[in-house]
Parts: C-alpha cells; structure tokens; sequence
C-alpha cells in the first residue's frame, strides 16, 4: 500500500515538474507560430507576453482582432497571409503601445486597424484593401488606418487601393511618422491622408496618387500644428494636392505636385507661417490657392520652388530664376530653374537628403558616400545646355568639378557648416548619360603621412630635451 501511495505521488509529481517545464519553455520562447500553436491569431495573442513574436503563416483568416499586448504581429508575407472581414467592423484593434503589425492584407471592413490611446507602434509592410465607408458607424468608418489620441507611431510601406474614405486617418495624434507608402485613391469619397488637432507629424516619401475616378483629395491637414510634409510624390488627386485648413506653422517641401486639374495643387485657407519651398509644381490647373493665408514664406537658403509655368532667365547661372514668380498676392522671389530631385543616401553611414536641381533627367550613381565622390547621372537632348545645382550634406572645400572626364563650362560652389551647393553648367555631348564627378579634393596621402611623421619626430625631439633637462636639473 505504502509502495503504491509513493508512486502515485511520484506520478504526480513528475507531471507537475513537466506542467511546469512546458509552461516555462512556452514562456521562455520568444516566437509563437499560427497555426502551428495555435488556430487563430486571437489565441496567440491571448496566450502570449509582452515581448513576444506572434508569426502567422499563409492563409485565410476570418478573424476580428484586439491586440491588447506589447507583441509583434507577423504576417508570413502581404499577398498569401489575408485577415479578412465580413464588410462591417473594424478588423483588428490595437489597445496596447509597442505593438508591431507587419506582413499581411487586410481586406473587407469598414475599418482595417485602430489604434487608441496608444504610443510606439509600427505598422509596416500590409497591403489594406476595400475598406467601406458607413456613414451611420463610428468615426472610423471607411479607413484603414485609425489613429485616435496616439503618439510616436509609424505607418510605413504599406499598399493601399480601394479604400472608400480615409487611408490613414490621425486625430489628436502628435509625433507621428507616415513613410514610403503607396496611396492610390479611386473612389469619390477616397483620401489618402488626413490629420485633425494633429501635430508635430511628418509625412515623408510617400507615393500619393489619385486616378481617373474623382477622390477627395490627397494630403489634408486641419486644426494642427507643426507637421512637415517633405519629399512625397502627390499626383492626379481631384479637388487639392495638398490642402491646409486652419493650421500654421506646417512646412511643406520637396515635394512633387503635380496634374492637379479640378482645383489646385496646393490650397492654403486660414493658415499662418507656411513655408513653402523646393516643391516642383507641374501641370496643375491652379498651382496654389488661398483663402486669409498669413506670413506665407516661399524660399528657403535662397532656393523657392518649381513653376512650369515660370517664364524667366537665370543670366547670372545660379539654378535661380533672376525675377519672381508672380501669382495671386505672393511672390516666390527665387524660383528654380530646373526641378527639384532628393534623393535618399547613407553618407559616412547617416540617412542623409542628396538633393539635385536640374533641367535635365538625373539620378544617383550610388546611394553610399563615404566623403570621397558624387557621380550623377544626367540625360538630355545632345547639343542643349544643361545645369545642375547641388546640395550635398556636409561641408566640402577645394571641390573639383569633372563632367565626362572634361571641364564643365563653368562650375562654381558655396558651402557653410552643414552642407556645400555646387553648381555645374555643362552641354550634352550626346543623348546617352552624362557623368558628373565632384571629388572633395584633400591633402594628397603621402602628404598627410608626411605631416604625421614629422609631427611625431618633432613631439619625440622634445620629450627628449625634456629629459635631458630635468637631468641637468
């Protein structure tokens, strides 16, 4: 009896120690897998800590999500991994800050996502489509992205197509980042982006397009303070490219704004402190509209915006139209000359802006710099003139401009402590590309080798007179 009551509490035990060991090892693994672990990505949540790594696999799922724990969300790929709707609702509900989304299509709701209350989040690399529009539902109704009281969040490299209001939506949001997302706005009601009692976000490297269907617009800001709009491609949308409503202090540059043709490209209405610059403004009905917009400024460094519609000379071969661009009440009293190219490049390891004013075609020939040269590419029609204006981020002296292994016609350079404008005027040889070289041209090395010896030999001459004097001493 005694030998039978000991192994039924050895049993016990054991299969406490292995209850135990499993719920540890679940615990102490960093990923769980869906399917795999569990049927449904909500069981996952439910079953995870804070820190860990949810990986969804491919397939279908028919689920309406709350992630109300600091976990990352994955996706095994945006094209085979679908979270899908029944057309109402919202799809997945962030409640919790320090969530990660990335990785999957999100289709068939009235909303994809909404985040509330929340900070540090990241939702990267979806593709969201057909979101519906219900005009009778909340407030996010027929967005994709609902941001409600959120701060320091990301929504990058994300697709969006058939969305029936709003493609990302902040309200009362601060200190947002909206980047390198594709936007493309067919339907009446469609936005890509709007922001409400909003500040201090940016929203960068965006491709912000409409199509042949009439949309709402591309970028509004409304009752919002401090947002940048910087280096976004804003293109076809009906109505505004970029409209401001009761907001000040936004700046809105490096932008293309371009075949806008129901109402402008730009739209300024009860705004204060607007700085507008390096903008290409092409093929827009209206460039620009105003409505009691104060303390506009147009310029930046000496440098304003592209007109197409802009008629006049650069005879002092700058980059710099002579005269201002007059339209409305405003002046741009230094418009380019050619359009305005940034381009993203690690220099000595930082993001930095290599920016490229040109009248002709022109890209990178590499996009890592180490300080040792620029090479840019440049095509044209053979025999014409061309220039190229450029803003490099870091101070570089005794520059040497090269254009096909020649001299340009003419090439001159300004710089102060954080950047250097070079200006090149050259011809187009031919119709094939042009190469341009501007090497910062320092001390040749055996020189700098030199000065090293000699200051070695100089620093060694006089620890050893000192030496020999405290000897004598």
């Amino acid at each position: 009896m005694r030998s039978f009551i000991f192994f039924v509490c050895g049993v016990l035990i054991l299969g406490f120690i292995s209850t135990v060991f499993r719920v540890s090892m679940a615990e102490s693994s960093n990923v769980i897998f869906v399917p795999k672990n569990y049927d449904t990505i909500q069981e996952a949540i439910n079953n995870a800590v804070d820190g860990q790594i949810i990986h969804v696999g491919s397939g279908i799922y028919h689920e309406y999500i709350i992630v109300n724990k600091s976990v990352s969300v994955q996706g095994e790929d945006p094209e085979n991994t679908i979270i899908e709707g029944n057309g109402t609702c919202v799809l997945i509900r962030i409640t919790s800050s320090n969530v990660t989304l990335s990785g999957f299509w999100m289709k068939n709701a009235e909303t994809a996502i909404s985040l509330e209350n929340v900070g540090n989040c990241k939702v990267s690399g979806n593709k969201i489509t057909d979101i519906k529009f219900d005009v009778y539902a909340g407030k996010s109704s027929g967005s994709a992205i609902y941001f409600d009281k959120c701060k320091n969040s990301m929504v990058e490299e994300n697709f969006f197509s058939d969305i029936h209001y709003t493609h990302v939506f902040l309200e009362e949001s601060n200190h947002n980042i909206l980047r390198n997302n594709f936007f493309l706005a067919n339907s009446r009601w469609s936005q890509p982006i709007l922001l409400r009692y909003s500040c201090w976000n940016i929203i960068e490297w965006n491709k912000v397009y409409g199509t042949e269907e009439t949309n709402e617009g591309g970028i509004g800001i409304t009752y919002s303070t401090g947002n940048i709009i910087q280096f976004n491609d804003i293109k076809q949308n009906d109505w505004c490219g970029i409209s401001l409503h009761s907001s000040n202090e936004t700046i809105v540059r490096g932008n293309n704004i371009t075949y806008h043709e129901i109402l402008f490209g730009l739209y300024l209405k009860r705004t204060i402190n607007t700085t507008v610059y390096w903008n290409n403004f092409v093929g827009n009905t209206g460039d620009v509209g105003f409505d009691d917009a104060k303390n506009t400024t147009w310029t930046f460094l000496g440098m304003g915006n592209y007109w197409d519609k802009y008629e006049g000379i650069d005879e002092d071969q700058d980059g710099i139209g002579d005269s201002p661009y007059k339209f409305s009440t405003q002046n741009d009293t230094c418009p380019l000359m050619g359009k305005y190219h940034p381009f993203k490049v690690l220099w000595d390891g930082q993001p930095k802006v290599l920016a490229i004013i040109s009248n002709s075609t022109v890209w990178l020939n590499s996009t890592t710099y180490h300080g040792k040269e620029v090479v840019i590419k440049s095509r044209g029609q053979q025999g014409d003139y061309a220039f190229c204006l450029l803003q490099i981020p870091e101070k570089l002296c005794n520059i040497k401009v090269y254009v096909n292994e020649g001299e340009p016609i003419s090439s001159k350079y300004w710089h102060n402590q954080d950047f250097t404008l070079v200006y090149v005027l050259y011809v187009h040889e031919t119709a094939n590309d042009i190469i341009i070289v501007i090497p910062e041209l320092g001390l040749p090395a055996f020189l700098v080798t030199l000065l090293i010896i000699t200051a070695l030999v100089i620093l060694r001459k006089t620890s050893v007179s000192r030496r020999d004097l405290s000897k004598t001493l």
